[in-house]
């Protein structure tokens, strides 16, 4: 896609092309799952790597509560907090993808797309009123269309992000509301089916950085226990 390398530089101009691991302490292939471990590509499969992910993610929520920006008791997409918060969750996906762009192994890239996914299904769990069941089985159906990648044919993460950004100006439109507006402009959020196709074909674009669903889903499981090792330890 043109302009990706144009996204980066806009988006984060302070980005050096080389850039130091985050986790110098930790490393992800110490908690590799072993083949045994994986969940299948089936909706019964996603919505455990969904429920791995909201455990993690509101684990994060607490800390996120006394110095972040984001607070579990006001998520709702319906509230002007929870879509900033989306808002925010979106950029730290771009973020990743950004990371993963100036990553020098291709190790590394993975763990920041993994980074990056995190993010992204994170989405989905700001409101309590979405649907994770019916949500994970539209993405095992999206998942079953995949058709992973190639070495020859991996695009680079910044055009990923690049295709996220074009690709959620229709959930986007939907968010209306903003902290610091007096009056809401709408009182209820109504793009949960929006917001569904755009969890669908986000995915796929990420996905595409892994040549299948088992290197996907154990690089997935392997940074889950990471960052669930950084909450108990206090990392």
């Amino acid at each position: 896609m043109k302009g990706s390398s144009e996204l980066s530089a806009a988006f984060f101009p302070f980005r050096r092309i080389h850039i130091q691991r985050k986790e110098k302490f930790v490393n992800i292939h110490d908690f590799w799952p072993a083949p045994g471990e994986l969940p299948e590509p089936t909706a019964q499969g996603i919505a455990q790597l969904l429920e791995l992910r909201r455990e993690t993610f509101h684990g994060f929520l607490q800390r996120e509560a006394r110095r972040g920006l984001l607070n579990e008791q006001s998520l709702s997409l319906s509230s002007p907090r929870g879509q900033d918060a989306f808002r925010l969750l979106l950029f730290r996906c771009l973020e990743e993808l950004m990371e993963a762009q100036h990553s020098v192994s291709i190790s590394h890239v993975k763990e920041e797309v993994i980074d990056a996914i995190n993010y992204f299904l994170s989405l989905a769990l700001l409101d309590r009123e979405f649907h994770l069941q019916a949500l994970a089985a539209e993405l095992a159906a999206c998942v079953s269309q995949c058709t992973f990648c190639r070495s020859s044919d991996v695009q680079p993460p910044a055009e990923t992000a690049a295709q996220l950004i074009q690709n959620a100006s229709a959930v986007l439109e939907t968010l209306r509301n903003r902290a610091w507006q007096n009056h809401a402009q709408s009182a209820h959020f109504d793009g949960f089916e929006l917001l569904s196709a755009y969890m669908c074909s986000g995915l796929l674009l990420l996905l595409q950085h892994f040549t299948g669903w088992e290197e996907f889903v154990s690089y997935y499981i392997a940074k889950d226990r990471v960052l669930q090792f950084r909450l108990r330890s206090g990392y």
